[in-house]
């Protein structure tokens, strides 16, 4: 008779020792998985951790590399907030850098840092110096 299915996925890591992903009980009473690399609490049914993306089943270790990638919206901030810099006697670009950056930290957040989170960061930063060189152009023009 062939063996029943598991409920629960295989842990990819079960025989790592002291590098394999523990379960734990949280404050509520229920179990997770505790992430070896990112000390993260995830869900026990989750196949790699919701923050650094490490595998945790062997389904897991499938998972695209779009998982550890920034997201394009905090690319696209990083690259507006750039050009926003020697642009700004436009505000366009800045004012775009600012938004994507806001949206991509919002659409993005989980606990922990996230692939993209710099990047977004940073264009959110580069996009108000922009903005405030802008003000400083209109100021200087119509003063």
């Amino acid at each position: 008779e062939p063996e029943a299915e598991y409920a629960q996925p295989v842990h990819a890591y079960a025989a790592a020792g002291a590098e394999a992903p523990r379960i734990i009980h949280t404050d509520k009473g229920a179990r997770a998985i505790e992430c070896p690399r990112c000390h993260a609490v995830n869900d026990l049914t989750r196949n790699n951790c919701h923050r650094c993306a490490m595998p945790f089943t062997l389904e897991g270790t499938e998972v695209s590399d779009a998982a550890v990638q920034p997201s394009n919206r905090a690319t696209a901030s990083l690259v507006l907030g750039l050009v926003g810099l020697p642009l700004s006697c436009i505000a366009l670009p800045s004012l775009l850098a600012v938004i994507l950056g806001v949206l991509a930290l919002r659409t993005d957040a989980a606990p922990g840092p996230a692939p993209g989170q710099g990047s977004a960061l940073a264009g959110l930063i580069l996009g108000l110096i922009g903005l405030v060189a802008f003000v400083g152009w209109v100021a200087l023009y119509y003063l």
